[in-house]
């Protein structure tokens, strides 16, 4: 008995370790490459066979991990798109922008022989799993019917977003632009509700059924249309964790695996040994993947280079060019730079970024301070989360002078209070029942196994737009409103002319 168990259970294990898993992961971020990456290749290291259609270059050599790049088009977008003009946008118009953006990515992906090499895998070829990133690629969803619509994995390495799988919005959750606070007032309450009814109405009426004439044109016709593939996704691998995202009601099939991407590494030789000497301690200065630092302009890079040669600590900068005229001997200059590493060296005191999510988690797990300097989109959200949690302090980027951000730094370095808090959520950040990579792993052989997690759908997946949001209570209640209104109105109105058109027979007889 206890060898055919055994027995048994080695079938199962070689069935879910043999699994073969595409991914599509469209969104052109390296950062989001970076999260994606980490949560691909444990499955390929664990005995998938993982097959990768994106734009990031391969950086693993792997027998499991296949990676199918769609070429060129990080330079080809460079001409349509620039991440330095998004902080001056209004709302709107980024709601717009993304909308856009994706849709000239997709056009740019089929021109791509990395997309015409999956479309030319036999159609019956099998995939026993397909994992999307659900903040683009709607446009090459014909590949899931291709495949036989195996079951679907969204992951997010972004804020939680509603519009997959219809989980309500919270009032206290503001929309993705607002830099406001889950503690908002009633008018900015008012605003996010406006704009996430704003982006949902857009979204089905105008960015959907361009992604679908998008897709037709490539692919031809096919069957389902986005919103059912869309419906038929099993559950969403969330970029969540409590401890510094909104604390969020979220569905049981939305899995929250904030900071999956931290896998602590050993520093290179030569960044170790300028963390080991910097006695005074290290500042990491970093703007992220998209927000380049080189294309700040060259007043603010000045302002920047006198104010970090007033320092005694170390800096360590990420900037996109080999020299930069001027550097004071305690700044040193990267194109790239293993963030988390050096954010985790005893020495790190402070971190200056943009706050994308990725670097607010590596923050907290590391527990340094920060000072966030907000360009778009999310980053504005988790600055004003950094003010509000007491870890750190925000300048705006067309604030940044000389004297400004000087100041900002010595406040920050000289509170302790800032590092005291972020110590204290640093712990909580790490005390977990099982690493967020071992979740997200867990769930992953979880559908292979039951091929569905339907039984973790809210009812909202099988509810339109005006329901989910109760806007057809709202109507019904605001028709029974004006329609009481007008009968009370109608009567009294009825009333007054009896009364007037009495009197009037009343004084004709006294007259005659």
């Amino acid at each position: 008995m206890i060898l055919r168990r055994f027995f048994i259970f080695c079938l199962i294990n070689k069935f879910i370790s043999g699994a073969n898993i595409l991914a599509i992961t469209t969104l052109l971020s390296p950062s989001h490459h970076l999260f994606n990456d980490v949560y691909l290749f444990e499955l390929a290291k664990r005995g998938h066979n993982v097959t990768l259609l994106g734009h990031d270059e391969d950086k693993h050599n792997h027998p499991n991990y296949t990676h199918i790049i769609m070429e060129g088009v990080y330079e080809k977008l460079k001409d349509h798109f620039d991440p330095m003009k998004m902080k001056d946008l209004s709302h709107w118009e980024t709601i717009n922008l993304l909308w856009s953006f994706s849709e000239i990515t997709c056009i740019l992906d089929y021109e791509t022989e990395g997309l015409r090499k999956i479309t030319r895998y036999p159609d019956d070829f099998k995939f026993d799993l397909i994992i999307w990133d659900s903040t683009g690629g709607q446009c090459l969803f014909p590949l899931v019917e291709k495949f036989g619509r195996p079951p679907m994995i969204a992951i997010n390495p972004f804020i939680n977003q509603p519009n997959t799988f219809k989980n309500i919005w919270q009032s206290y959750i503001p929309f993705m632009t607002l830099a406001y606070t889950d503690h908002m007032s009633l008018w900015q309450r008012l605003e996010s509700a406006f704009l996430n009814t704003l982006t949902e109405v857009s979204r089905i009426m105008f960015f959907l059924p361009r992604q679908l004439e998008l897709a037709t044109m490539y692919f031809g016709r096919f069957n389902l249309n986005i919103e059912e593939i869309e419906r038929d996704v099993s559950l969403m691998l969330s970029n969540h964790n409590p401890v510094f995202n909104y604390v969020e009601a979220l569905p049981p099939n939305v899995i929250p695996v904030g900071g999956l991407h931290i896998q602590p590494k050993t520093l290179p030789k030569d960044l170790q040994n300028i963390l080991d000497m910097s006695k005074s301690g290290v500042i990491l200065f970093s703007f992220g993947s998209n927000i380049r630092s080189k294309d700040i302009g060259e007043n603010k890079i000045r302002a920047i280079v006198k104010t970090l040669s007033k320092l005694a600590q170390t800096v360590i900068w990420k900037f996109e060019e080999d020299n930069l005229p001027g550097l004071s001997k305690n700044v040193h200059i990267r194109k790239w730079l293993p963030q988390n590493d050096v954010l985790g060296h005893a020495n790190t005191v402070l971190f200056i970024t943009h706050g994308g999510l990725l670097s607010a988690h590596e923050a907290v797990y590391n527990a340094v301070p920060v000072i966030g300097v907000p360009f778009n989109l999310d980053q504005l959200q988790n600055v004003a989360n950094y003010v509000k949690k007491g870890i750190g302090a925000k300048i705006d980027f067309n604030d940044i002078t000389e004297e400004n951000l000087y100041n900002v730094i010595q406040s920050v370095l000289n509170n302790k209070s800032y590092k005291e808090n972020v110590k204290k959520l640093s712990v909580l950040y790490k005390d977990q029942q099982d690493k967020p990579l071992e979740t997200a792993v867990y769930w992953t052989e979880y559908i292979l196994r039951h091929k569905t997690a339907q039984h973790l759908n809210l009812a909202t997946r099988d509810m339109n737009f005006l329901q989910i949001a109760n806007l057809d209570i709202i109507l019904i209640c605001l028709l029974s409103v004006f329609l009481l209104l007008g009968v009370t109105v109608t009567c009294m109105c009825c009333l007054i002319l009896k009364r007037v058109s009495k009197q009037t027979v009343t004084e004709k007889i006294k007259t005659s």
